[in-house]
């Protein structure tokens, strides 16, 4: 069976030839630019068999594809090949193209994995990462995040930043300074939000005030709201805990169903417990504190139970909001935690961010990272709670050091004062 690729309004479409042509369907502006990446012969007009297509499919598509990751579904349905579906995933369930290949990477499909390349950032790369602006703050010459020139152009600065579009770095001038260099950045941070949020300049502000996150790695205390974050590539963190329960059967595992009305990753699955950590807080207070608000936990449970598991650190690439903001960077540091709870210990929505929780089993587990149902850096942290409990093993598993990796990048950016 062959397929051919077409351009339609700017975007790569695959057009089936052959006997099961009804059976695969492809639309989306990075399909074409993902296979051209990897395979030239798919440039423009051309075609291919499925079986150069899976072969394409393989981590080398991450690895050295210069731009967002792509959803490949690929799924037996009594053919006698390889009926290949590639879709788009729901904005409502990921809000970005993500790698899926059922029957290949097993448990590993629905896992938003770091689609930002692993060259030197501010080495300059032709066409990927050269166009970046450099954010940068005051007596510090060290990088803070990767602005794209799309949003440098449309944010309505004040004189508190000077914009250098030779050298391509933005950085933080206070006009009133003084001697606490931090608050002053902070409020010229938030006056230039207020701004964007007044002027209703990016899709992703969605004309609203949100808690402060800290710049992480900053000589000084200095933050910046958390939808704006994503806009200056600046590191998050975040604080997530599963709770999971051992049974005769095995091991089960606490997954909510995120709420409908919410702004961002609605009615997906997520991980137990988890928030973004706020400025001036601690992960493991981020995690007591979301535990009673999101599953009903108690405090001193979670206090004397929990424990640490490490962090993930990863890039990806955002290709939601308006135009101006697709393709920003988004650097996260996500803390995990596990844990261990009696079957006698239910779990209950504690405020109505959460619609339902479900116990469920590893297969089940399983099931809802291939449907592509969790949210993107859940299903990571979930991934690495296989990992960790055995569920996935380097036997079961031919990527197992390749997907380690990728849930462990060193950031480009500080991860503490220097």
């Amino acid at each position: 069976m062959h397929y051919r690729v077409s351009c339609i309004r700017g975007s790569k479409r695959v057009i089936p030839i052959g006997k099961h042509a009804s059976a695969f369907r492809a639309v989306g502006p990075c399909f074409g630019t993902i296979l051209d990446a990897s395979t030239p012969r798919l440039e423009g007009q051309g075609s291919t068999t499925v079986e150069t297509i899976i072969a394409v499919c393989s981590w080398d598509i991450i690895r050295k594809c210069p731009g967002r990751s792509i959803l490949f579904h690929w799924r037996l349905d009594g053919l006698s090949q390889y009926d290949a579906g590639i879709k788009k995933q729901s904005r409502t369930c990921s809000g970005v193209w993500q790698v899926c290949f059922a029957d290949i990477l097993k448990c590993t499909q629905a896992a938003k994995l770091p689609s930002f390349p692993y060259d030197n950032p501010f080495r300059g790369h032709p066409g990927v990462m050269s166009p970046y602006y450099v954010f940068l703050l005051p007596e510090d010459d060290r990088p803070y995040g990767l602005l794209l020139p799309s949003v440098v152009s449309s944010m309505p600065w004040t004189s508190d930043f000077e914009i250098d579009h030779h050298s391509r770095t933005v950085k933080i001038k206070p006009d009133n300074c003084g001697k606490d260099i931090g608050n002053s950045c902070t409020l010229a941070l938030s006056s230039l939000v207020t701004r964007a949020i007044d002027e209703g300049t990016f899709a992703i502000l969605h004309r609203q005030h949100s808690e402060l996150y800290p710049i992480v790695g900053a000589n000084y205390p200095v933050a910046i709201e958390r939808f704006a974050r994503s806009l200056f590539g600046i590191i998050a963190r975040g604080a997530h805990l599963t709770v999971y329960t051992p049974t005769e059967a095995g091991l089960k595992i606490w997954v909510p169903r995120r709420s409908a009305h919410l702004f961002t990753y609605p009615n997906c699955l997520d991980t137990t417990v988890a928030g973004g950590v706020t400025a001036g807080e601690g992960p493991f207070e981020c995690i007591v504190r979301e535990a009673a608000e999101e599953a009903s936990l108690s405090e001193n449970l979670v206090r004397d139970a929990a424990h640490s598991c490490g962090v993930l650190s990863y890039i990806s690439m955002r290709d939601y909001g308006g135009d101006d903001e697709n393709g920003s960077i988004s650097p996260d540091l996500i803390y995990v935690y596990d844990l261990e709870v009696t079957p006698g210990v239910i779990l209950k929505p504690g405020d109505d961010e959460v619609g339902e929780f479900y116990l469920w089993d590893v297969d089940e587990v399983r099931r809802g990272l291939a449907r592509g149902e969790f949210k993107a850096n859940s299903a990571v942290v979930m991934i690495d709670f296989l990992m960790r409990h055995g569920a996935i093993t380097p036997d079961t598993e031919k990527d197992y050091a390749e997907i380690s990796a990728r849930m462990h990048r060193r950031l480009p950016f500080p991860t503490g004062p220097g």
